[in-house]
This record gives C-alpha cells, structure tokens and sequence, in this order.
C-alpha cells in the first residue's frame, strides 16, 4: 500500500514538473482525526495500554502509528487519494 501511494505521488510529480512533494496541512487533520475516530472501541483505546512498552504509542500514551482501518479499505483509498491533498513543488 505505502509503495502504491509513492507511486502516485511520484507520477504527481512528474505531471506537475516537480521535485518535491507535501501534505496539506488540511488533508493530514483530517486523516489523524478520521484515524483517531477509527481508534475508539479498540484494545488500545479502552484498554490500559500506556505503560506498555510498544511502539504503536507515542511518548502520551496515543496510538499514532497504527492505520485504523481495514487492510482492503487502507489499500483503496491509497490508490484513489486525492492529489489535491498534495502540494508540489
């Protein structure tokens, strides 16, 4: 999936005779925030899981590594992401 999402953003470089790519600050608050809502109800949201010793938590005890979603769902919306969510440079 994540080499899908390269690839795009790669050809979206190419389109638009870039060098650089970025996300836009609104596209990225909107995924933690569709992530974070995907979180609720699991193992490590309503279980006791801050002390352990993971590295699925950060340094406050939330889950910022993990892709709340289905590996199906995750592996779609990395091939039909809006290019628009990208700012190239």
């Amino acid at each position: 999936g994540q080499m899908m999402h390269l690839e795009r953003l790669i050809n979206g470089m190419r389109k638009n005779k870039a060098t650089t790519f970025e996300v836009v600050k609104s596209a990225q608050d909107k995924y933690v925030m569709s992530m974070k809502q995907n979180m609720k109800g699991t193992v490590i949201e309503v279980g006791n899981c801050a002390t352990a010793n993971t590295y699925y938590l950060n340094q406050h005890g939330e889950s910022t590594i993990l892709r709340a979603s289905p590996t199906p769902v995750a592996l779609w919306k990395t091939s039909h992401f809006p290019l628009k969510d990208y700012r190239f440079g």
